[in-house]
């Protein structure tokens, strides 16, 4: 169960039980849940910041400059980490809400620190005032198009060639009001756009 303290500030403080892994010793069992903070990013997290997104190579890989741009707030981007024991866990940045819309742009959970409920943590906030959330994710990325739905997220189209290094198409997902059912929508491409970055 997952309990939420608020307390003064912008910062959400989440206690999260881990998940079980995949075999347990007979008898044993988790007493002490995982602990993290949701707070704004700062540029004192940078270079922790370029660490998670190496550590997640379905992340979109972006550069110091653009993550020092979502950090300072440009062009309407927000970061937000997770933090866990005094360092970053997790990193979302989005664009929004703007006109009720916001659309996630980067995400990345240290691998040791996945399946604690961090990345569905992250996602929250990107969701919160907006009425729709979009994004677009690599359509060779099935385990992320999977954490995705499980968030409530579904597959509306698919833009085609729209990720670089490798090229790649988008299958582009939105969670809202609106969704509508991915179907067959999700294999016919337009023509793409630029890489994930900012």
């Amino acid at each position: 169960m997952q309990h939420v303290d608020k307390p003064p500030g912008d910062s959400l403080h989440l206690r999260v039980a881990p998940a079980a892994p995949a075999k347990m010793a007979h008898g044993a069992r988790y007493t002490e849940p995982v602990a993290f903070r949701i707070r704004p990013a700062q540029q004192s997290d940078l270079a922790r910041l370029l660490e998670l997104q190496a550590a997640s190579t379905e992340a979109a890989q972006w550069s110091a400059a653009q993550c020092r741009s979502a950090i300072a707030g440009e062009a309407a981007l927000r970061c937000i980490v997770a933090e866990w024991n005094g360092d970053a866990a997790g990193m979302i940045v989005f664009r929004g809400p703007v006109a009720g819309e916001s659309e996630i742009l980067n995400l990345a959970v240290a691998p040791e620190n996945r399946r604690q409920g961090i990345g569905r943590a992250l996602v929250r906030v990107a969701g919160e005032r907006s009425a729709e959330v979009y994004l677009e994710v690599r359509r060779s990325n099935l385990g992320g198009q999977a954490f995705y739905r499980r968030c409530g997220f579904e597959g509306t189209g698919c833009r085609k060639d729209y990720y670089r290094d490798p090229q790649e198409d988008a299958i582009v997902m939105k969670w809202g009001s609106a969704v509508t059912k991915c179907g067959s929508t999700a294999t016919k491409c337009s023509s793409g756009g630029a890489d994930g970055g900012p």
